[in-house]
């Protein structure tokens, strides 16, 4: 899924470049109001509801695990939209890097979950304090939208140039 998005990078490029200011404003927007849905500040029930889907046969095999991967993988999506839209817009730049940007996205992506298989037992105490948990990333949310809004990000980069060097990508 992801690394047919980056296919199609190369002909969005043009278009992200010449509106980037708009929709770096209209996208902190929205994550602002996922960060106060979030908090709990603005609820909205409909946005709140876990939807599945159910099957009698689950499907099996190697056929089965790309339709789940790729499900699964489409169902993130929202969820990791920033991300992925500055990778866009660093392949609109630099076309010929889209493809190894998102394979290293996809392996950034998969291997945390791969390793916390092996732990997922060990990590119950966070359902206790999964409420606060939620809240405090809402909070970071909602700063991380003001910040994008106003170019701060942009700002924080430069702050850090001296210290990281010239660093524009893989």
């Amino acid at each position: 899924m992801y690394i047919a998005l980056g296919f199609g990078t190369v002909f969005l490029g043009g278009l992200l470049i010449e509106h980037a200011n708009l929709i770096r404003q209209l996208g902190s927007i929205l994550i602002i109001i996922f960060g106060l849905i979030i908090t709990g500040v603005l609820n909205f029930n409909f946005l709140m509801k876990n939807r599945k889907i159910h099957f009698k046969n689950r499907p099996s095999g190697f056929l089965g695990s790309i339709f789940i991967g790729t499900a699964f993988g489409a169902g993130w999506t929202p969820c990791n939209g920033p991300i992925i839209g500055a990778i866009f817009a660093m392949s609109a730049t630099a076309p010929n890097n889209a493809l190894i940007l998102m394979i290293v996205y996809c392996l950034g992506f998969a291997v945390p979950f791969f390793i916390l298989s092996f732990f997922v037992s060990r990590t119950r105490w966070m359902l206790k304090y999964s409420n606060v948990i939620m809240k405090v990333g809402g909070v970071v949310m909602i700063l991380m939208g003001v910040l994008l809004y106003f170019d701060g990000l942009t700002q924080i980069i430069i702050w850090l140039q001296p210290f990281f060097g010239d660093f524009q990508g893989f």
